[in-house]
């Protein structure tokens, strides 16, 4: 009796939790598409991107805009969303990290470009409206492609960018500087410093300029840029100026915030947690010993965990996909978590060794091996130059299917039961942690 309660008032919790922003935070955007494509470059490079296109035919104006450095392209949908929603095609991109030990800045401001030439190639994008920007790292190539190809491009969104290139002189392009009044690392100040170096001319506070808009939000630090509203309409309304398009303000954007991710993603765990154990109550009540609604029970949890996953974490810190694009590796992937897992069911599936330990290592094995694997498939950056976000992603990958594995040990799902869980995460997770080819 004390587990339907405890799983009622999870499942209680957690729904207040996860769906309850959702419901006051109503927001609403003109209609879009999403895609998820694979771009090839020259010399084998990819790039996985989130191309938003208004509904109809176009030709509309376009923006590639890139995300700060070691951060996801899901941290910007708001700044990707605010621009669809005036009529822009997005090329939304994460950080790309160089190939070359030396200056690898070099190759990320070649693949910024790689993207502005696909985007050109569209037929619905108008090719002579296209802008560039992006926020941090991105902002600081957004200016090295306006030195190199400044008659291509109809202006730069630079979001805390606070490194443009000193000897270059002036820009001779539109541009919108924009930081938070709380961002310590590019403070307002050095906005200032920024527009001096690419204008050429002493640029002060209150002062306009013919090319040059600086914007400072009041309530914004270096993080919070990714998702301020007001720095993203303000970014968004001058952009729709520089293309020519009559700006529309009846449009809201998601409000989203630090506290309000962790919540959703706690409060939606909690849901889960207390939906496993209602169901194995009565599973086990109604069915004793079934291996037919055993398996059907795993699959379900998995479907659920996906769904749970893809509502917080894929939307708002990595997006994970699936990717269609991804067809491969998947598989690889799937016949590599197979065999490991087919050895330890065969090796452990004895009371006496059926301790959630060995669920521990069997998990660590796998992902070391995944890994290991995936080390002679495609490129993985040096720890400096993007190997730190990878492994990042990893542990964000593994460490909540270990807390579960123990839970699920808690409740005695059977161990073949807890490998086919762990097997499919991996097979969808670890597959999206991996870089492309």
């Amino acid at each position: 009796m004390k587990y339907k309660i405890i799983s009622i008032i999870l499942i209680i919790m957690g729904l207040i939790g996860w769906i309850g922003p959702s419901l006051w935070n109503q927001y609403n955007i003109g209609d879009y598409h999403v895609k998820e494509l694979k771009l090839e470059y020259p010399e084998g490079i990819v790039d996985p991107i989130s191309l938003y296109k208004p509904i109809g035919k176009g030709p509309f104006p376009g923006i590639v805009f890139g995300s700060g450095a070691g951060a996801d392209k899901a941290l910007y949908k708001n700044w990707a969303e605010g621009f669809v929603s005036q009529g822009f095609v997005v090329l939304l991109r994460s950080s790309s990290y160089g190939r070359k030990k030396e200056k690898p800045w070099i190759d990320s401001r070649d693949d910024m470009i790689s993207s502005f030439q696909y985007l050109k190639k569209l037929d619905y994008v108008d090719k002579d409206k296209i802008i560039i920007g992006g926020h941090s790292a991105s902002a600081n190539l957004a200016y090295w492609v306006g030195y190199k190809i400044p008659k291509k491009i109809k202006g730069i969104v630079a979001i805390a960018g606070r490194f443009p290139p000193e000897e270059k002189g002036n820009l001779n392009l539109a541009v919108f500087l924009g930081t938070g009044k709380n961002d310590k690392l590019v403070p307002p100040e050095k906005l200032y410093e920024v527009a001096n170096k690419i204008s050429e001319s002493e640029i002060k506070k209150n002062k306009e300029h013919e090319d040059i808009t600086i914007y400072v939000s009041d309530n914004s630090n270096h993080l919070k840029e990714s998702w301020d509203n007001n720095l993203i309409r303000e970014a968004v309304k001058w952009s729709t100026q520089i293309v020519g398009l009559n700006y529309k303000e009846n449009y809201s954007l998601e409000k989203i915030n630090i506290k309000y991710i962790i919540l959703k993603i706690i409060s939606a765990f909690l849901f889960f947690i207390g939906i496993v154990i209602i169901m194995q109550y009565y599973l086990k009540k109604l069915f004793h010993i079934n291996k037919f609604i055993e398996f059907i029970s795993i699959i379900f949890y998995f479907g659920l965990f996906y769904y749970i996953w893809s509502a917080t974490i894929s939307k708002y810190l990595f997006y994970f996909g699936p990717f269609p694009y991804n067809i491969s590796k998947y598989i690889v992937t799937a016949l590599i978590v197979a065999i490991i897992g087919i050895i330890t069911y065969v090796f452990l599936n004895n009371k006496s060794y059926n301790k959630f330990y060995f669920d521990l290592l069997y998990l660590l094995i796998t992902v070391l091996i995944i890994t290991y694997v995936y080390s002679f498939i495609v490129y993985i950056p040096a720890f400096n130059y993007g190997g730190s976000l990878i492994f990042f992603k990893i542990l964000i990958v593994t460490l909540p299917i270990i807390i579960l594995g123990f839970f699920f040990k808690k409740i005695h799902l059977l161990l073949y039961q807890r490998i086919i869980f762990y097997d499919l995460v991996f097979v969808w997770l670890l597959t999206a942690v991996m870089p492309l080819k």
